[in-house]
């Protein structure tokens, strides 16, 4: 199987193990998982059933090592990055070993139906489209709506730029001495304006 293991120390350490929901992890999608905290050796035996797609190592939990995340249909993987290393020790010439990986480049390899990987989208526009499954889909569109703000964040955002402005504001009209009844309208015609955008955003957030 293709293995990710997420460490105690790494940066994968906040990983939220959840039974329900589908999970991207290391660039490995994990949508049914055969879970355990002991050594299984029937674990590939339980994904081979059908009845789950991936498995879950979690040794964290009482041995405070590790997690696993292993999965057996390369098509769950999407490689978004790839570490290659050697163990140095410390007799090691670290100068050395930086001279010998210079000489030895790695080179990316991909698959051969990406057509439109090396194409400039400023330069070179290209409109493919492919048909997917609905799961398919619902997942790419959890992880663009994901990307977006959030609307309870815009409406912080308003509350917080109309409270700044109307300080401001009262600033100018204590500094200036300035009470004239064009100043007023003027500043209530500007808070009706914000108010209303607060608005707007709370019942985004309802909805």
């Amino acid at each position: 199987g293709i293995v990710a293991v997420d460490g105690v120390d790494g940066a994968g350490g906040s990983v939220i193990l959840l039974e329900s929901e589908s999970q991207w992890v290391s660039g490995v999608l994990a949508t049914c998982r055969f879970y355990t905290t002991q050594r299984r050796a029937d674990a590939a035996e339980q994904v081979e059933s059908g009845k789950f797609d991936s498995t879950v190592g979690d040794r964290m939990k009482f041995h405070n090592t590790f997690r696993e995340f292993v999965v057996y249909d390369s098509d769950q993987v999407y490689p978004e990055y790839v570490v290659l290393y050697s163990r140095a020790y410390k007799a090691d010439d670290a100068a050395a070993l930086q001279l010998e990986a210079s000489r030895n480049p790695f080179h990316l390899q991909l698959p051969v139906y990406w057509n439109n990987f090396h194409a400039n989208p400023d330069s070179d526009v290209f409109r493919v489209q492919y048909k997917v499954r609905e799961q398919t889909r619902a997942l790419l569109q959890h992880l663009v709506t994901g990307s977006f703000l959030h609307p309870a964040a815009w409406f912080c955002y308003y509350l917080l730029y109309v409270v700044v402005v109307c300080l401001l504001l009262l600033l100018l009209f204590i500094v200036l001495k300035c009470c004239c009844c064009l100043c007023f309208i003027w500043f209530l015609l500007l808070f009706v304006f914000y108010l209303f955008i607060i608005l707007k955003c709370v019942v985004v957030c309802l909805c």
